[in-house]
């Protein structure tokens, strides 16, 4: 009978250590599943395996150690854990590990017979038994053993969180024997030694049930309670009284009546075959209602001993909400996966794809047919056909997998325009790097946006800087045109002397004509400043432009044409006509001077309108409908840096002595004093085109515009009050108009203005005043000459307004003025204009 329960013992101890191999398993499953990696799954199972214990007294154990004699785990030996097996001083120990190895090496599995101490300071040897198995996928020997001297006292449990199939075997294997003897079905006569023995025995194993770490029962065919054991009380709640009544138990267990039947058909099936076949019956979920109201998910496992058939439950509720959890966490992570605007692809180090994105699909445009391949090359090779560039996208994948470069960024440039902004991470576990995913970002639209951004801010900054020469132009424009307008009016003087030589009516004319050079040259600066007084009139656009055809055909001479195409309606602005023409002839200079040989130039008129949206990509661009003229050539063009500085003052592409640079600045000018913008597009060897954009105006008759070359009128007996705080323009002023005959009270000042007015009252018609004077300027002294001569006429003259008088060089309504430096005819003409107009 030794030998028979040391057989059995020896059984129990192999199907133990086989149970291990069945949990290691499930973790295997795991982390081929990808719900764990490899090393948390490890050190799970070394958690585990460490907590379970087994026999009566609970003092049997397991151990983990590995192909090189490394214990992994030894609940009682821990100073031979994480130690290499030529370090191990205990010689039983050392040569238990090196015969350990040799029969995992040799056969995967077996019994080994071996010295061992408890503890490394003890003195007592212990004859031992143990079991070893190989579990191939970790390298690991995992082993258990029983004591020789006390083997009567050993008995196999095994608690397993989080596996199943162990179970019934373990607990059949164990609990068979006992069983047996416990239920008297094996009853013999043997001698009374042996008797003792077999109820010694059945006393142990009924303890083994009662105290086994899972719930567990025993039933009969009918499925009425036989018994119950600790573990199922406390864990489902109720006492074999409580199920003693048949079919008490599915009512409990299983409330809701559909379910239950679903339970009872399934164990019926499922028992019945066990019955026939003497087998293990696979172990299947099911959710058990226990007492204390909770629903427990429980793995039941069950085997048949004759006519009675033992239930194991592993409850695996805890670990049914962790995968819930996991699976969750997955499917949540997926979701995000195919939620993120970014196209991504998740690959291996070897560059199979685990997961990508419907984006990824979208943006690289793979047809369904191709979403079933795993190697990204295939994808790669499918997206080098629509790249500038297909070369750098495979240089730069082989170059990220051989390097393993960290964090790599770049941009992805498409034949048909698009930009792809592309980024590479690795995937690193535990310092193990698994794979990489790439991101791809669509940013197309942001590009345009940053370069339309870009071509703002530098529009901004060469604004600010032509705002700053502009300013510039305007605080000399004053006093320059006052000393110009001597000169001027001094030569013209000096010419109509009679008896002048030739040599000094040639001089009188050099000097005439510098001076008026130099006047054109200042308005232009006033021009390009926004600070040139203008008269603007409703005017069609149309009509102005056929009006100047002729002019700008003798400009730009016989070898270029000029083609002119006007809009289909009147293209009504308010603007100073002498403005467009400005603009129109210094643009067809301009596009002459770019033409070599035969050219053309194009002049076309339109409307267009621009929304809140389409005013951000221009500078000074208000919402509105705007008229736009359009003067292109095809020319020699230019590149992008000389068309930032365009519209400089004084920058000049043309050789010396062919241009002043103020062409295109003067047009700038004119055009923002409007109210518009202009556009420039030009590239080398194609042609310019310059888009100017100026407000439509909607209301209002076209007003006609006046040009007169009558001689110059002479006074009618009116006297005039002058005021000019310049001496030398004072002087001049003052020889002009009495050479037209008018009587001049002069000052120098509006103090003394004021004076000569209250003296002279009766006798004014008109005063002539400067505008920026010290003192005060034109408007508040023309206040007060008004209240001492009601309804006397006035005309200011300045060479720089400084918005007195005029609003951004726009005169104000009802106000006369005369642009400093003058000639004697347009004083002349200016005067008779005002003191003959009756209204």
């Amino acid at each position: 009978m030794e030998t028979a329960i040391l057989t059995s013992r020896q059984s129990s101890v192999r199907e133990l250590v086989r149970s291990i191999e069945y949990l290691l398993n499930t973790y295997q499953k795991d982390v081929d599943n990808g719900l764990l990696d490899l090393a948390e799954a490890q050190n799970r199972a070394l958690r585990r395996i460490r907590s379970f214990r087994y026999g009566i007294d609970m003092e049997n154990y397991f151990w983990v150690s590995d192909l090189k004699g490394r214990f992994h785990m030894h609940p009682i030996r821990l100073d031979l854990v994480g130690r290499d097996l030529d370090t191990i001083k205990d010689t039983q120990a050392r040569q238990f590990l090196q015969e350990s190895i040799e029969i995992a090496t040799r056969q995967k599995s077996g019994f080994i017979e071996y010295m061992w101490k408890n503890q490394p300071n003890e003195t007592q040897m212990h004859s031992k038994l143990a079991y070893i198995s190989l579990f191939e996928p970790w390298g690991w020997v995992i082993g258990s053993g029983l004591v020789y001297g006390d083997v009567r006292n050993e008995i196999a449990a095994l608690t397993r969180d989080l596996t199943f199939v162990g179970i019934g075997v373990l607990l059949f294997s164990v609990l068979l024997s006992g069983y047996l003897t416990w239920r008297g079905i094996l009853v013999r006569k043997e001698q009374k030694k042996t008797e003792r023995a077999l109820q010694k025995s059945e006393m142990r194993f009924r303890n083994l049930f009662m105290m086994a770490p899972v719930p567990m029962i025993l039933v009969d065919q009918e499925f009425g309670i036989i018994e119950v054991n600790e573990q199922f009380v406390q864990i489902v709640g109720y006492t074999r009284d409580e199920l003693s009544t048949r079919g008490k138990w599915w009512e409990l267990a299983y409330p809701d009546p559909t379910y239950r039947q679903s339970i009872i058909s399934a164990w019926q099936t499922t028992v019945h075959n066990t019955l026939k076949n003497t087998t293990i019956m696979e172990p299947f979920e099911n959710n058990v209602a226990c007492k204390d109201g909770k629903t427990r998910t429980m793995l039941a496992g069950a085997r048949a001993i004759e006519k009675s058939i033992l239930i194991s439950f592993l409850d695996i509720t805890d670990r049914k909400q962790e995968e819930s959890a996991r699976h969750k966490n997955l499917e949540l992570l997926k979701t995000t996966f195919n939620a993120t605007p970014d196209g991504m692809v998740a690959l291996t180090e070897k560059g199979q794809i685990i997961h990508a994105n419907k984006k990824f699909y979208k943006m690289w445009k793979i047809p369904e047919s191709l979403h079933q391949h795993t190697n990204i090359m295939h994808y790669i090779d499918f997206a080098k056909n629509q790249l500038k560039k297909p070369e750098l996208l495979q240089d730069k994948f082989d170059a990220l997998y051989e390097n393993n470069t960290k964090g790599d960024f770049s941009e992805i440039l498409f034949e048909d325009g698009r930009i792809f902004e592309r980024y590479f991470s690795p995937i690193v576990l535990n310092d193990e790097e698994l794979g990489s995913v790439w991101y791809f970002r669509d940013i197309t639209e942001r590009k345009k946006i940053e370069a339309e951004r870009q071509e703002l801010q530098e529009q901004f900054l060469q604004s600010q800087k032509l705002e700053a020469v502009g300013i510039l132009a305007g605080g000399v424009a004053h006093d320059f045109n006052n000393m110009l307008g001597a000169i001027i009016g001094y030569a013209e003087m000096g010419l109509e002397k009679d008896d002048l030589s030739d040599t000094m009516h040639k001089y009188f004319s050099r000097i005439l004509d510098a001076g008026q050079r130099s006047a054109r040259l200042t308005r232009q600066l006033l021009a390009f400043a926004r600070k040139q007084t203008v008269s603007p009139i409703v005017l069609d656009m149309n009509t102005s432009v056929a009006g100047m055809l002729k002019m700008l055909h003798r400009l730009i001479g016989e070898n270029i044409e000029l083609v002119w195409q006007p809009a289909e309606k009147p293209c009504t602005v308010k603007m100073d006509p002498g403005q467009l023409d400005q603009i129109l002839a210094n643009l067809c200079v301009n596009a002459k001077d770019a033409i070599s040989g035969m050219g053309e130039i194009t002049i076309t008129t339109g409307f267009t309108s621009f929304d809140e949206a389409s005013c951000k990509s221009y500078l000074d661009c208000a919402p509105g409908d705007y008229v736009q003229l359009t003067v292109s050539d095809n020319g020699c063009g230019m590149d992008r840096e000389t068309a930032t500085r365009i519209f400089e003052p004084f920058f000049t592409t043309k050789g010396l002595g062919r241009g002043t640079g103020l062409g295109l600045s003067t047009i700038y000018g004119i055009v923002k004093q409007n109210n518009g913008f202009i556009k420039l597009y030009s590239e080398p060897d194609t042609g310019s085109a310059f888009k100017i954009f100026v407000p439509y105006h909607a209301g209002g008759a076209v007003e006609e515009i006046a040009r007169t070359d009558a001689d110059i009128p002479k006074s009618r007996g009116e006297t005039i009050l002058m005021v000019e705080d310049d001496p030398v323009l004072q002087e001049i002023c003052e020889i002009m108009l009495r050479d037209l005959g008018y009587t001049i009270l002069s000052a120098s000042a509006p103090s003394e203005a004021i004076e000569l007015a209250e003296e002279n009252r009766d006798r004014i018609q008109l005063f002539i005043t400067d505008v920026i004077m010290p003192e005060m300027n034109g408007p508040e002294l023309a206040n007060q000459l008004i209240a001492i001569v009601p309804g006397i006429k006035h005309l200011y003259m300045s060479g720089y307004t400084a918005n007195i008088i005029a609003s951004q060089g726009i005169l104000d309504d009802n106000v006369n003025f005369i642009q400093k430096p003058f000639s004697l005819r347009g004083m002349a003409l200016k005067i008779r204009e005002i003191l003959d107009d009756l209204t």
